[in-house]
């Protein structure tokens, strides 16, 4: 409904603010049927079940009156307890912790009120609470601010990157050659001395399967006599040239799934789930039905420049969807793709530019997340060392 009383659940209660724009409504019939969980200035808020147990909040405002959904608990501190100050004992790795091991539940974890009343807190005066929050209030924007900005500059890059290979890859960036117009789903003009052609007639594919699991003669744990089987969620290890770590299949497997192994260089592309993604291949290996295997004709195509341009086509894959439930493709579609070709030589060209650049974005990127990781250690630790006294906040201020 859009009207009546606010009734929060744990996504109105994960941000820096409580957000009782967007909760669930009640009837004020409903709401005075609990008083208990009416909602006051200064209560705690604590999500005690499932994978959410342990986030919390606290009502600094109240716009309108307001209650808590069953998976939340409100925590009404006393004149001896500041409710800013329990917030941040609670979102301390030590209470953290101590909650996750008191979690029980055979299907959904459950923090029980039990433990809840049972959770020990540190009591300083209420002077020096207050002064510890007032300390984490500031010290944590701070640092949550260099978090958003580091968060920001990877989008940014991401961006930026998928630009670049987009323009590179149909040929945007060339420079003294004129465009022609080219009739194409996804790119308007391509130079004047590169071809447009549909990816079959440049290449071979393979389908993939899955023998069934349950048969155990299919599958093998022996490297020597199993052929690596690779599902979507392999593909990012098969890009990065990782050891395989999954499933693989017996000779007998492959018979009964109709499966022949193939060996790269040949390019991997998702049809289900993550549709779009793509990895080289530089083994041996057999994959799943979700998966179509590529290899360029080496007169036509390279399949360096062929990874690339169909990860420029991604973003643009949704304008092929026939399906209202789920993205994905099949296999004729993706046969039917047609792809920007340039000389052999450019293709090259443009493979190598594009891994540099890639390269360079990468690294850019990391060290953005590196810088993240270690300002959430750096948040962590302030408040765990602020809550348990090891830093005197007035000194630290």
């Amino acid at each position: 409904m859009d009207f009546g009383i606010p009734m929060l659940a744990t996504p109105n209660i994960k941000g820096a603010h409580i957000d009782f724009a967007s909760a669930n409504r009640i009837t004020v019939q409903r709401y005075e049927e609990s008083p208990e969980i009416k909602l006051r200035v200064g209560d705690a808020l604590l999500t005690k079940d499932g994978s959410t147990i342990g986030i919390a909040n606290v009502v600094r405002s109240l716009p309108s009156p307001a209650t808590v959904n069953g998976s939340i608990a409100v925590l009404t501190p006393n004149d001896r307890l500041d409710s800013a100050y329990l917030l941040w004992l609670l979102r301390s790795s030590e209470y953290q912790a101590l909650m996750r091991s008191w979690q029980d539940g055979m299907g959904v974890p459950h923090l029980f009120q039990s433990d809840i009343k049972r959770i020990p807190v540190a009591l300083p005066s209420t002077r020096e609470q207050r002064a510890i929050a007032d300390y984490l209030d500031r010290e944590t924007a701070q640092i949550d601010a260099f978090i958003a900005k580091n968060e920001e500059l990877m989008t940014l890059l991401a961006e930026r990157r998928a630009a670049a290979t987009f323009r590179l890859a149909t040929g945007l960036d060339i420079t003294g050659v004129s465009p022609k117009p080219v009739s194409a789903d996804w790119f308007r003009s391509v130079p004047q001395n590169w071809d447009v052609a549909p990816l079959y007639t440049m290449a071979d594919t393979f389908a993939g399967g899955t023998p069934k699991s349950d048969v155990d003669e299919y599958w093998t744990d022996d490297d020597a006599n199993g052929t690596e089987w690779i599902a979507i969620g392999d593909m990012r290890a098969v890009q990065a040239g990782h050891p395989h770590s999954g499933r693989r299949v017996s000779v007998a497997g492959m018979m009964a799934a109709g499966l022949t192994p193939q060996s790269g260089p040949m390019v991997l592309f998702a049809m289900y789930a993550s549709v779009g993604e793509v990895a080289m291949l530089h083994r041996t290996a057999v994959w799943n039905q979700a998966i179509l295997g590529i290899r360029a004709n080496p007169s036509r195509l390279s399949e360096r420049y062929l990874y690339w341009t169909l990860l420029a086509l991604r973003p643009k894959l949704g304008i092929y969807f026939r399906s209202n439930t789920q993205d994905n493709l099949n296999a004729a579609q993706v046969r039917g793709l047609r792809l920007p070709v340039p000389p052999l030589r450019e293709q090259l060209a443009i493979a190598d530019q594009l891994e540099e650049t890639w390269a360079s974005v990468d690294g850019a990127i990391a060290t953005a997340k590196r810088g993240i990781d270690l300002a959430r250690e750096r948040r962590a630790a302030l408040i765990s060392a602020a809550v348990t006294g090891k830093i005197d906040v007035g000194a630290a201020a």
